[in-house]
C-alpha cells in the first residue's frame, strides 16, 4: 500500500454582494453637521463566508462642506452647504479576506432645525421725525441663532395718520436655507 499526501490551498476570491439603500435622508443637527454612519445604508448584504465590515464615502469628495473626504470611513460627514441637495455616496463591503464590492446611494440633506429670532424692543417716537427717511436699525438690530445660515428681512408696516401718529409695525423674518 502506498500514501500520497496533496496540500490543497483554499482562498475565498468572491466579493460579498452588496444590497444597500437606493435613498436616504439625514437631518443635521444643532451644530449643522451630520455624520451618516455606513451600516445605517446596508440593507442586507451578504457574503458566501464572512463579512467583515462596511464603509462609506461622498463621491464628490466633500467639497461642499470644506473636508476633504476621499478616503473610505465608517461614515460621511454633511453640512449646512448640503441642504437641499442630493448626494451621492458610495457604500463598501469588505469581507473576511478583503474582497469588496460597492454600491451607490442618494442622500437628501436636510435642515429641520428653525432659525430663532429675537427682536428689539419697542420704542416711542416723536409725530415730528420725518418718516420717509427714518433709518430703524438705530433703534436695535435683531439677535438670532440658528445652525445653518440665516437671513434677515425685514418689512415695514407703516399704520400712522398724516399727524404721523399712529403704529409703525417692523417686521423681522429670520430664514435658513431649509
Amino acid at each position: 500500500m502506498s500514501v500520497c499526501t496533496l496540500n490543497i490551498h483554499v482562498e475565498d476570491k468572491t466579493p460579498p454582494v452588496t444590497v444597500c439603500d437606493k435613498h436616504t435622508v439625514v437631518a443635521l443637527n444643532q451644530t449643522g453637521e451630520v455624520h451618516l454612519y455606513a451600516e445605517t445604508l446596508d440593507d442586507g448584504t451578504f457574503d458566501d463566508c464572512y463579512l467583515d465590515s462596511f464603509a462609506v464615502k461622498r463621491m464628490d469628495e466633500g467639497l461642499a462642506c470644506m473636508f476633504p473626504d476621499t478616503l473610505f470611513r465608517s461614515y460621511a460627514r454633511f453640512c449646512c452647504e448640503d441642504v437641499g441637495d442630493t448626494v451621492m455616496v458610495i457604500f463598501r463591503a469588505w469581507d473576511h479576506y478583503g474582497n469588496f464590492n460597492d454600491c451607490m446611494v442618494e442622500v437628501q440633506v436636510q435642515d429641520k432645525l428653525p432659525p430663532r429670532i429675537y427682536c428689539p424692543d419697542s420704542v416711542m417716537i416723536e409725530c415730528t421725525e420725518y418718516l420717509d427717511s427714518l433709518d430703524f436699525s438705530r433703534f436695535g438690530d435683531p439677535t438670532f441663532t440658528d445652525n445653518c445660515n440665516v437671513q434677515i428681512t425685514e418689512r415695514i408696516i407703516d399704520n400712522t395718520n398724516q399727524c404721523n401718529i399712529g403704529l409703525i409695525e417692523r417686521v423681522l423674518t429670520a430664514t435658513d436655507n431649509g
